[in-house]
């Protein structure tokens, strides 16, 4: 079943792209949490975990550290 929510993801991943894009202005790297995502997009933390997963998966950002507590840092890559 591929219906509104099916849709709804993929622009909910656009806009977390460009929001991290944003934040790392000038720069490639950015910090960021999967509960600052959550908060900024009024979404589940789980939510904002697969968003970041399918993000990575399609090329768009690398995990560059992983420190949970502090927020993981990913290299923002250019379209």
């Amino acid at each position: 079943m591929q219906g509104i929510v099916y849709i709804d993801m993929h622009i909910r991943d656009e806009r977390v792209l460009a929001w991290l894009r944003q934040r790392a202005g000038a720069g490639k790297y950015v910090r960021a949490t999967q509960s600052e995502i959550a908060a900024e997009f009024s979404c589940h933390y789980n939510t904002a975990a697969r968003i970041l997963a399918r993000l990575r998966g399609a090329g768009h950002i690398r995990l560059v550290s992983n420190a949970r507590r502090t927020g993981y840092i990913y290299e923002v890559r250019n379209a």
